[in-house]
């Protein structure tokens, strides 16, 4: 729509496409195209082309924005083939400004009867020369998606080993950046990405699928049907990436929001974590409950084992559920419940738990070890989240794929994992970088359960903190806030356990809970990838601006011009010269501000800074 990206598609020599921003080719021409089980490859077409211009807005209460502009030139291009047979495919495409996406269409013309296997997608992703991305590898095309997003040449990755979503793609020095991923996934397993044929002057990527676990090929689906959108998020900078629309753009919207008027986001104690808790018990569940409702905070997450293995309806030997439901009631907490996902794999075992969970008053399911992404996998995720919908339940999925705009269609699915998040520091260090990269890549397809909250934070080069046996954070306690802040997750479960959190508090716990989960609108101001990151959230009249940075100590600038007429009261929660020896150190002082000021952000190495906005009382 404002004319600086452009999609072109040709059908000879072969069908395939390029893109170009502001006049310069950013993806090289890539093959088009997919291969069916008995089938011979689609070629040589004729075809014809219809277009149509969108622009439409729409709302979703339950994320890093409630608004959303849905503003697209669209291109459905019917493709016939040449031969004795007029096979059809259709390709559908629409270009956004912040990026553009295209699947196929398949009906009956497509395929000789209404079933069929995908044997392969014949989608390739190439681009010229060999230019530096950040991508996590794996394998093959399944597994936790819980890598590190590393800095590579594209060409770099082993030739038996696949990219996960999203590969983020600098095509320049001086940008564009181009991430890859998909969306609106129904019946296709899950996009990977693998190097092919690449020389000096190109990289060639081709989409890699999940396979089906029973072996038939990639899919196995009836026409009419849809492809998973293939998703270009381009972006003029890499801070620009953070503020995509178009993967939620492109997914299917639910019928109405309405049925959802029970989710109720919100912060969460959480029991893992800290060593503290390993013999779980009806007093150890009690402990979280009392302190989640002494900080005004909405959940607390009962994780594992506290059932009966195998039996999840009821507690273990040391653990009474009844009271432990009836003690949440009187202390206004809601409850999450940890689940191995195979003890619920049939329709019938989710009736059976999901009806006395509803019972029990309990507010949602933490669901784990999942570690695939194929076809039957996507299609268990969807029978699991709808069904928890009719419980009145929130889905928190752990072991999982990465986020493909599926919220959009059930906001019950509330926030997942896959990511390489805090529980790493049980038992290795996450490196600086590591967290100034998340931002711009596993980030922006969707919220992640990272589960922030440490209170004992040390530097990566430094030693444990003694005199304790709970798990530690790398970076300074301002940095853990912003995090917080930072790391969109609608159920905000924090990792520490209450001793620590109130012995080590200095004041930070007034931080925690007065902090939103979700927001009205969100903004990146600046950053670089793997290096540091800034963003502007508002909630109502107030807004709260956070920022990390990695090995490196950094100064900041930050106008503030965003917050418009009147004075506000700045409680700032910042580094001092004293964190570059103890991480733990922070300085939180107030002070009243206006639009025009400009303030400072100091950053000392691994450090960070939360500053929350609020209008003064007079006004």
């Amino acid at each position: 729509p404002d004319r600086k990206l452009t999609l072109t598609v040709v059908s000879e020599p072969e069908l395939s496409y390029s893109v170009q921003y502001e006049g310069k080719e950013i993806v090289v021409p890539s093959k088009l195209g997919i291969k069916l089980k008995d089938e011979e490859p689609f070629a040589s077409f004729n075809f014809v082309t219809e277009f149509l211009a969108h622009d439409n807005k729409w709302t979703y209460p339950w994320g890093r924005q409630v608004n959303y502009v849905d503003h697209y030139n669209e291109i459905l291009i019917t493709l016939i083939e040449k031969s004795a047979s007029n096979r059809v495919l259709k390709l559908q495409a629409r270009v956004y400004n912040d990026g553009l996406a295209f699947r196929y269409l398949i009906d009956e013309q497509t395929v000789n009867k209404k079933e069929y296997l995908l044997e392969q997608d014949l989608t390739e992703f190439n681009f010229s020369g060999n230019p530096t991305a950040w991508f996590t590898t794996y394998e093959g095309p399944n597994g936790y998606q819980e890598e590190y997003f590393l800095k590579n040449p594209l060409q770099s990755i082993a030739a038996n080993n696949v990219m996960g979503c999203p590969v983020v793609v600098q095509i320049s020095p001086e940008g564009p950046y181009v991430a890859l991923t998909e969306a609106d996934v129904k019946t296709w397993g899950g996009l990977f990405f693998k190097t092919g044929n690449s020389d000096d002057n190109m990289t060639r990527l081709k989409a890699v699928l999940s396979p089906r676990v029973d072996g038939n090929g990639l899919a196995k689906s009836v026409a009419p049907d849809v492809s998973p959108w293939r998703v270009f998020i381009v972006a003029p900078k890499a801070i620009n990436l953070v503020d995509q629309t178009i993967v939620m753009n492109v997914s299917t919207p639910a019928e109405s929001y309405d049925p959802f008027a029970w989710i109720k986001p919100g912060r969460s104690a959480w029991d893992w974590w800290s060593d503290t808790n390993k013999n779980m018990s009806t007093d150890s569940i009690k402990k979280y409950i009392d302190f989640a409702a002494s900080q005004g905070w909405e959940y607390s997450c009962i994780d594992a084992w506290w059932y009966a293995n195998p039996n999840i309806l009821k507690g273990s030997d040391k653990v009474n559920m009844e009271e432990v439901v009836q003690y949440a009631k009187d202390k206004k907490v809601r409850l999450f419940l940890w689940l191995y996902w195979d003890t619920i794999i049939t329709e019938h075992q989710m009736d059976e738990a999901f009806s006395l969970y509803e019972k029990w008053g309990i507010a949602g399911l933490k669901i784990d070890f999942m570690n695939r992404e194929d076809q039957e996998m996507i299609e268990w995720y969807d029978k699991a989240v709808k069904k928890a919908a009719q419980y009145k339940l929130l889905i928190n999925f752990h072991g999982a794929f990465k986020p493909n705009g599926y919220r959009r269609s059930q906001p019950n699915l509330i926030t997942r994992e896959a990511i390489r998040g805090n529980e790493y520091n049980k038992w290795s260090k996450l490196t600086p970088e590591h967290y100034c990269t998340l931002p711009y890549t596993r980030l922006i397809l969707g919220p992640a359960d990272f589960t922030p909250g440490a209170f004992l934070n040390r530097h990566f080069d430094g030693p444990d903190i003694e005199g304790y046996s709970t798990a530690q954070g790398i970076g300074t306690r301002a940095h853990e806030l912003a995090i917080s802040l930072l790391y969109d997750s609608p159920i905000l479960n924090f990792c520490d356990c209450p001793e620590v959190m109130l012995k080590e508090d200095a004041g930070c716990l007034a931080f925690y809970r007065d902090l939103p989960t979700v927001w009205d609108e969100s903004y990146g101001v600046e950053g670089e990838i793997g290096e540091y990151f800034s963003l502007l959230r508002k909630k109502g009249d107030n807004w709260y601006y956070g920022a990390i940075t990695n090995k490196d100590a950094r100064t900041l600038s930050l106008p503030l011009t965003f917050l418009g007429k009147g004075q506000f009261e700045a409680t700032i929660y910042a580094d001092t010269p004293e964190t570059d020896k103890d991480a733990r150190k922070i300085n939180i002082e107030t002070k009243t501000v206006s639009a025009s000021d400009t303030l400072k952000i100091k950053l000392e190495r691994e450090g960070g800074q939360t500053i929350v906005f609020k209008k003064t009382a007079s006004q």
